[in-house]
């Protein structure tokens, strides 16, 4: 028969030894959480709507960028004289992030490819039916880019170079002007405005 000290260590035993599975489940379930949420890396992409002319004529950007634990799709003026403030013209919250963002070859909306589907937008960023279905894809500017000590170095078509940290990976670079003064930095580290002096 057992006596009350071998009951209490039993007793002890037992509930140590659930609460090391418990504690082990806990660890394993948000360990593998939370590598899932590293390995959920959303590239910002964009799309120029309209190239600005002169400096009273301010570019349109199409932004996809996932920010607050949101899909954000949204339509910006670049408001040059304030700053390259970004003002937000119409935002739609996706469920999921595209794929691809492509113009409409009537230059009336856009396309976006979400989970392998191609949806048309209109310049409101409301889902439309198009009976169009011609997309151009965005063409991305080439680029390459340079390490030293203390920055990156983007080299754009021509003789044009932008800066930006050490620690930056550029995802695509777009010119907001049709003198190329102007340029759309996607890094992963957010949006940037760069400014070129061409002459």
């Amino acid at each position: 028969m057992e006596s009350k000290k071998e009951k209490r260590i039993r007793f002890f035993l037992v509930l140590f030894f659930i609460s090391l599975t418990g504690i082990g489940f806990f660890y394993k379930y948000n360990g593998f959480n939370s590598a899932n949420q590293k390995k959920e890396t959303y590239k910002p992409q964009s799309l120029v709507i309209h190239k600005s002319t002169n400096e009273k004529d301010n570019p349109i950007v199409i932004l996809y960028e996932y920010k607050q634990n949101q899909h954000i799709l949204a339509l910006y003026e670049i408001e040059m004289n304030n700053a390259f403030k970004f003002k937000t013209l119409e935002a739609v919250t996706l469920k999921l992030a595209p794929e691809k963002l492509a113009y409409d070859k009537e230059g009336q909306g856009i396309w976006a490819n979400l989970n392998g589907d191609w949806v048309y937008f209109n310049r409101k960023l409301e889902t439309v039916e198009s009976s169009n279905k011609a997309r151009i894809s965005s063409q991305n500017i080439p680029f390459t880019v340079d390490l030293d000590e203390n920055k990156k170095v983007i080299h754009l078509p021509g003789t044009h170079q932008i800066e930006i940290g050490k620690q930056e990976s550029v995802f695509e670079v777009q010119s907001l002007s049709e003198n190329h003064e102007l340029w759309l930095v996607l890094t992963d580290m957010g949006v940037k405005i760069s400014t070129i002096e061409t002459k």
